[in-house]
């Protein structure tokens, strides 16, 4: 059974280490913090 779980982090301007969360060694990480806008 394949299941999905997303995690939708919110930083406040802290320092956050990413290393410090385990996850499994495949896990896609999407970056949306220098995400461009879309163009209409």
């Amino acid at each position: 059974m394949e299941q999905t779980t997303y995690i939708e982090l919110i930083v406040d301007g802290e320092i956050v280490d990413l290393n410090r969360i385990q996850l499994p060694v495949e896990t896609p990480i999407i970056d949306e913090r220098f995400k461009k806008p879309e163009s209409n």
